[in-house]
């Protein structure tokens, strides 16, 4: 999907309905911008509006479609609202309109959705879809939706960590040169980096694999926000009593970490859709094209994935070839995980089982995040991302995570991964992929 977006415009609007050709991770760059400031707006203000847009855009019909696009290209915005957790709460106040997904009948457990848009000045709201098809309507929405709600907590989660390194040393804060909190800033930043490597794929995906979009971006959804609530978490102690202080710059950090380690909660569960798709057997086998795993690469012609395809699963590359010592070491060992954990979902479907095949899914999608650092890596630019330093001690955290053994030396990477991190927040610049100056988007919320 093509969108319109800018400064103040992260809504997808496509070109055929009056928007412009700009590539689709803009609104996710426009998010995690606004959440270094703040991450409710961006949520409120940002993934909101999108993910209502988006529905609209894939299951609207042309006359819906120019509704909320007249409405959202002449300054206004639409809010989604969610059953039980609705993202902008019922404040409706300087709003163009919203979409409503809400339960079809009784709000039972399994209830089917119904998605509703409403648009002021406009006739009375409006199906988006058959009735009580809402639950696809969001899943579609999602797709592009994941990896904004995603980047909004790489946004929060970069302030974090800047505001924590920037504290190190003051009464009552552990100093940079405790190895706690070495420790604590190079994980924090790794998980950053890995999240960062997920939504890139997903966004890509949208464009370059649109078949295998939904699996991606419910990898990013379920991992993401888990990933970067580690990161936060480990961080608390490097604050000591300040930690729990409630004001000040140091109630600032304490509510951003807070931000990060509450659960998520935002439409249908995506391990429930990863564990939906691994059960397809038939779309086991596709294979990612290189091109999603580079941030700045070419652009590609619009490529909406049409809503009646079914989606599909993937398989993710994890070459060895040309790697050697630890980071070899470590690719070999996860590819061989990634055959264990496929003959897993074979013996998964064969038995039925749903639980097997939800743990096979989760473990999949560590394994996935694996390929994604992997492929970025090797896109990259020369410079801290082309370094096997970051890379190898990215992958000995994933392969901890799926409980395999670590290889030999590969822990003794984490002082190059450091002095990135402090030479960062030294000259200002975003702790992502991007390492973009934060000039002029101001570093202090």
């Amino acid at each position: 999907m093509r969108v319109e977006a800018g400064p103040e415009r992260p809504e997808p609007v496509s070109v055929g309905s009056g928007g412009g050709p700009v590539r689709v991770g803009v609104p996710a760059r426009w998010v995690r911008a606004v959440a270094r400031r703040d991450g409710r707006a961006a949520v409120t203000r940002g993934v909101g509006p999108a993910v209502a847009l988006a529905a609209v855009e894939e299951h609207g019909t042309p006359e819906q479609r120019a509704i909320a696009t007249r409405a959202v290209l002449a300054g206004g915005r639409l809010t989604l609202l969610l059953p039980e957790a609705p993202v902008g709460g019922s404040d409706l106040e300087g709003t163009a309109g919203y979409v409503e997904f809400a339960p079809a009948g009784p709000a039972l457990a399994g209830a089917s959705l119904t998605a509703r848009l409403v648009v002021r000045g406009a006739a009375e709201g409006s199906f988006l879809g058959a009735p009580e098809h809402g639950a696809q309507v969001l899943l579609d929405a999602l797709r592009f939706g994941w990896p904004l709600f995603v980047s909004a907590g790489i946004g929060t989660a970069d302030t974090v960590l800047r505001e924590v390194v920037d504290a190190a040393g003051a009464a009552g804060v552990r100093p940079l040169e405790s190895s706690l909190t070495r420790r604590a800033v190079t994980a924090a930043f790794l998980e950053l980096l890995v999240v960062d490597c997920l939504v890139t794929t997903a966004e890509r995906a949208l464009e370059l694999a649109p078949a295998q979009a939904t699996a991606l971006s419910a990898v990013a959804g379920h991992l993401g926000p888990r990933l970067l609530r580690d990161g936060a978490e480990g961080l608390v102690p490097v604050l000591g009593r300040h930690a729990h202080t409630a004001y000040g710059a140091f109630g600032t950090i304490r509510a951003r970490l807070r931000g990060l380690a509450a659960p998520s909660r935002h439409g249908p569960g995506s391990l429930g859709v990863l564990t939906a798709l691994s059960a397809r057997g038939e779309h086991h086998a596709a294979v990612l094209p290189e091109a999603v795993h580079a941030p700045d690469g070419p652009p590609t012609p619009p490529g909406v994935r049409p809503v009646t395809a079914p989606a599909a699963w993937f398989d993710p590359r994890l070459p060895a070839e040309g790697l050697s010592g630890p980071l070899g070491a470590l690719v070999r060992l996860l590819a061989r995980e990634a055959s264990v954990v496929r003959a897993e979902f074979a013996g998964a479907r064969a038995l039925g089982s749903a639980p097997a095949l939800r743990a096979a899914a989760d473990r999949y999608a560590l394994l996935h995040a694996a390929a994604c650092c992997l492929g970025v890596a090797r896109n990259a630019p020369p410079g801290f991302l082309a370094d096997p330093a970051w890379l190898t001690a990215a992958l000995a955290r994933i392969a901890h995570r799926l409980a395999l053994p670590p290889a030999p030396g590969s822990g003794r990477r984490d002082d190059t991964v450091l002095q990135e991190v402090l030479t960062r927040c030294r000259d200002d610049t975003t702790l992502d992929l991007y390492a973009s100056p934060l000039s002029g988007t101001g570093r202090r919320p």
